[in-house]
């Protein structure tokens, strides 16, 4: 999403999307809920790597809370646990520290 995309927006919810959909710097200046599903393994063949997969989380500039869902049943644990370590890892480096739930 494009820098200046939804400046009102204050709740996003993108369910079963497969990425890449990447957030760039300045869009939804606003947002502070971002509710996501998406299917690991497909997002792995997309990216080459789940450690290379990136949402630009970083580049919101409020969210509070992110609620990660992954719905797939070709996902393995194992990828989920490392999508999940990606995740945290944004959330931990981004100034708001939003709170991240998986479901």
């Amino acid at each position: 999403m494009g820098a200046a995309s939804f400046p009102s927006l204050v709740q996003c919810k993108l369910r079963n999307f497969t990425p890449p959909v990447v957030f760039w710097q300045g869009a939804m200046p606003r947002l502070t809920d971002l509710d996501l599903t998406f299917p690991v393994r497909k997002t792995r063949e997309i990216a080459g790597s789940i450690t290379d997969f990136e949402l630009g989380l970083g580049n919101l500039s409020s969210p509070q809370n992110v609620l990660i869902r992954f719905r797939s049943e070709d996902d393995s644990e194992e990828d989920t646990e490392e999508a999940m370590a990606v995740l945290w890892r944004a959330a931990i480096v981004h100034p708001n520290h939003p709170t991240l739930r998986d479901w």
